[in-house]
């Protein structure tokens, strides 16, 4: 049986329910899913290369399913096409705030998005965009920023970060590879509009990593997805 203690805190009336999406259907995963987990996964993952997606293990999304966060899926005729997971790391060292240097308070406000995978054959249909924002919508809102990692070379998660308002902030060694960490704010709604943009180009990682020390922030990706876009934090705020 699930745990639910955690969820039933965390989770704004999630349990049972089910979003249409058109062919699609949205719910809450549980570890009677375990084995639909399992094959979306394999087949997932066979197209993508360990630099891009770094595979969670099963017992990781079992801990995930059982209280640590909360994993939903994307159905279509009742087979699993996609799922995403969240977690609430709080004080856990796994807290990408840590390596932000966030304090206390803005610690136990981050929610991670640990992984998003979808199989080939419904990828670009919108489907890992539905499941972030069912995933969003029904995030407790004392848990107000959003963190997550993506590789700077992972041109569609990228594009997706930016989609809900993610930015890059840092870009560290971490899971043995080097990684943008996006945030976004899910308590407030950014407006970057009249504000002055930089364009730096996606080979020039060393410009973007010094701008982002600088106190910059990637907002999006340039035409042809050749330039990352940015634009100082100071200004934004």
């Amino acid at each position: 049986m699930q745990d639910n203690s955690l969820l039933s805190c965390i989770v704004l009336g999630m349990r049972g329910e089910l979003m249409n999406l058109g062919k699609h259907l949205i719910r809450l995963l549980n570890l009677e899913d375990i084995h639909q987990i399992s094959r979306c996964l394999q087949i997932a993952t066979s197209t993508l290369s360990n630099d891009l997606f770094i595979s969670p293990s099963l017992d990781y999304i079992v801990k995930i399913i059982s209280g640590y966060g909360y994993t939903v899926g994307a159905f279509h005729e009742d087979s699993l096409i996609g799922f995403a997971s969240f977690v609430f790391p709080k004080r856990g060292r796994n807290n990408l705030g840590y390596m932000l240097h966030y304090d206390e308070k803005r610690l136990l406000s981050v929610v991670q998005m640990e992984h998003i995978c979808v199989v080939p054959e419904f990828r670009r249909l919108g489907v890992a965009e539905q499941l972030i924002r069912y995933l969003m919508l029904h995030t407790d809102p004392q848990f107000a920023i959003l963190l997550s990692t993506v590789s700077p070379q992972n041109t569609a998660s990228l594009a997706l970060a930016f989609k809900i308002e993610q930015r890059i902030i840092s870009y560290v060694d971490i899971y043995g590879v080097k990684r943008f960490i996006m945030c976004a704010n899910l308590s407030q709604q950014v407006k970057d509009n009249d504000k002055e943009t930089f364009e730096v180009p996606r080979e020039e990682i060393n410009q973007l990593n010094r701008m982002l020390r600088c106190g910059y922030e990637g907002i999006a990706l340039g035409p042809e997805n050749e330039t990352f876009i940015l634009i100082s934090r100071q200004e934004r705020e």
